[in-house]
């Protein structure tokens, strides 16, 4: 295992979504039996990932996604209100994988691995791209853009719901990476003199909210046309 985002050691107690990283291509099937989430003393934490049994993966198999079921998040809910949150902030907890997990070619990873991470206050704000700060890199050069965002941003939404754009509305390719409450923006060229960072209504942190509510609210009627507006842009003069 190569990763796992978020990378922090501390998670908000109502994440919805998790991600695993390897370094290949690996065997889809039975993968959810091969990861379990742990308390600090070793006790399994059951009744909290939802049962995909061959895992959520992204197209080239590096990638595996795992959702906490929404019923231990949402406040209200029966499974919610009778079997508690899912994580409880605090607490610290284990995120294993077992050395039987195995690539597409059948090797096995070998050797167990796991994550230590604490769990902290519940997010349940919206994302306010208002709030978001950056450091702007010189014009004409390939510097990195780092943009402070505030909170642990889901790291496969941003790479497909946040992207750049120059000057007169051309995009300007770019590769983006999430570390801790930052987005990181490799530009695959050099800067132009004017910039803007698009975010897409559906771009979601690690706990499910996104630009448009909270994970937490139902958007219905009227409210559920916001999701089709354009895209918000942000223009990052030199």
């Amino acid at each position: 295992m190569v990763s796992v985002h978020p990378a922090s050691v501390v998670w908000p107690a109502n994440i919805l979504r998790f991600h695993l990283e390897f370094d290949r291509a690996m065997d889809p099937f039975d993968a959810a039996a091969h990861v379990q989430l742990m308390t600090d003393d070793g006790q399994a934490v059951s009744g909290v990932l939802v049962d995909y049994p061959d895992g959520l993966w992204t197209a080239d198999g590096r990638i595996l996604t795992l959702l906490m079921h929404p019923a231990r998040i949402k406040r209200g809910v029966a499974a919610h209100e009778a079997l508690g949150p899912a994580l409880r902030p605090g607490a610290s907890y284990w995120l294993g994988v077992d050395p039987a997990m195995a690539d597409l070619q059948g090797r096995k990873i070998g050797r167990e691995e796991r994550f230590r991470f604490s769990a902290s206050e519940p997010e349940r704000r919206r994302i306010d791209t208002s709030a978001w700060c950056w450091t702007r890199p010189k014009s004409g050069t390939s510097a990195p853009l780092r943009v402070e965002t505030g909170r642990s941003l889901d790291n496969l939404s941003v790479r497909t719901a946040v992207f750049m754009m120059g000057e007169s509305g051309v995009p300007h390719p770019a590769s983006f990476q999430v570390t801790g409450e930052a987005i990181m923006v490799f530009p695959h060229s050099p800067w132009p003199d004017v910039i803007e960072i698009v975010v897409q209504p559906w771009l979601e942190d690690v706990c499910g909210n996104r630009p448009d509510g909270s994970f937490e609210q139902t958007i219905r009627g009227a409210d559920a046309a916001f999701c089709n507006l354009p895209m918000a842009g942000m223009a990052i003069q030199p």
